[in-house]
């Protein structure tokens, strides 16, 4: 979901962030073209109001590097292929190359095909998910992302993490007069970058989103270890969180004969030996189920209905789901994307350790 607190908040040009980005990915040793790949995930995340994935993300993807968890130069493998269906090893090399091609890959053989299912092996963190659905819908198709990630959610009934936060997101194109549909959700009650923007703005976090090391639920960020699940609770229904982070990994890791949340090493461990994350995408041509036009109507008429539905007290309009990213585009493409300062002096601290040109001011 899109953020909204514009605290302690400057705009920054969109193209100075990303000439930015490219530039310290290159120093880090990635090649340019995977570099300009790799930005454009992040920035896809910082112009759709998604706070968490983009350029506050730098720091880890730049460690990752210097850790030697990353291969520079991926060579990206088939392991089995059938007519709409795709199996490969990312080689270890930057999520944010390796799931760009993996997505481009079930878009080419599902306009074949109707329909193309991809699921990848040994990748590592591929940046905010709901990048991967919209190249299908820019295509004109429907798209499906999901990845699986060290353990950070506790299971219902459960006192530590053993599953990710398994995240997945659909895309569908709109219709004549309305924005497409994209969900973007963690099985969790929260992505863990939520947690993480509460922690450097210095905000506490809502009862029932995290966890400390007792198994207990925390509204402090800086004591927060583990997630729970969707639901947070047994009372709010949260097996069906658990639910849906196992039903990731099996999309994720067992099609891929990868590695399932809990065999992943957790966050920051620093390890080389990093089996890595796996990811499954999917494709599909609107036009192989149902006529386009039909399509399009129906879509222009849910996504009206959905947004002239009277609000709720306290409440100013009820929103179609994608809504937020869609508005923050519109509104970041003219006006530049707020930047947190604990952002800007992070990424300042970043271009000093590199050694390239800092202008974000």
């Amino acid at each position: 979901m899109a953020e909204t607190d514009m605290t302690a908040r400057s705009r920054v040009a969109p193209d100075a962030m990303r000439a930015l980005m490219e530039r310290l990915f290159v120093r880090a040793g990635i090649p340019a073209d995977d570099a300009a790949t790799a930005v454009a995930v992040l920035m896809f995340s910082d112009m759709h109001a998604i706070d968490s994935h983009g350029i506050p993300r730098m720091r880890m993807y730049l460690n990752a590097i210097a850790d030697g968890r990353v291969n520079l130069h991926p060579k990206i493998s088939v392991v089995m292929e059938g007519p709409a269906t795709l199996t490969l090893d990312g080689d270890q090399g930057l999520g944010l190359v390796v799931a760009p091609f993996a997505m481009r890959r079930a878009i080419e053989k599902a306009k074949e095909t109707g329909w193309c299912t991809v699921s990848v092996r040994a990748s590592n963190h591929l940046g905010t998910l709901s990048y991967y659905p919209m190249l299908a819908v820019e295509e004109g198709l429907g798209g499906m992302s999901m990845t699986n990630a060290g353990p950070l959610m506790v299971p219902t009934f459960g006192t530590i993490p053993v599953l990710g936060t398994n995240p997945f997101s659909v895309a569908f194109p709109g219709g004549n007069h309305s924005d497409p549909f994209l969900l973007d959700m963690a099985s969790t009650s929260v992505a863990w970058g939520k947690v993480e923007i509460a922690k450097r703005e210095g905000l506490p976090i809502p009862d029932r989103w995290a966890v400390d090391k007792d198994g207990a639920f925390t509204t402090d960020p800086n004591t927060a270890v583990a997630l729970a699940p969707l639901g947070s609770d047994y009372a709010g229904r949260s097996q069906k969180g658990y639910g849906l982070a196992v039903m990731v990994d099996c999309f994720t890791a067992m099609l891929a004969g990868g590695t399932w949340s809990m065999r992943i090493p957790g966050r920051g461990t620093g390890t080389h030996d990093h089996p890595g994350t796996c990811h499954c995408f999917m494709a599909w041509r609107i036009d192989a189920f149902t006529d386009l036009e039909s399509y399009r109507a129906q879509m222009d008429d849910m996504m009206a209905t959905l947004r002239a539905t009277p609000p709720a007290p306290g409440h100013d309009a009820v929103l179609a789901p994608g809504q937020p990213e869609f508005d923050g585009y519109r509104d970041r493409s003219v006006n530049g994307v707020p930047l947190h300062q604990s952002v800007r002096d992070d990424i300042r601290a970043l271009a000093e350790e590199y050694d390239v040109p800092y202008d974000l001011d």
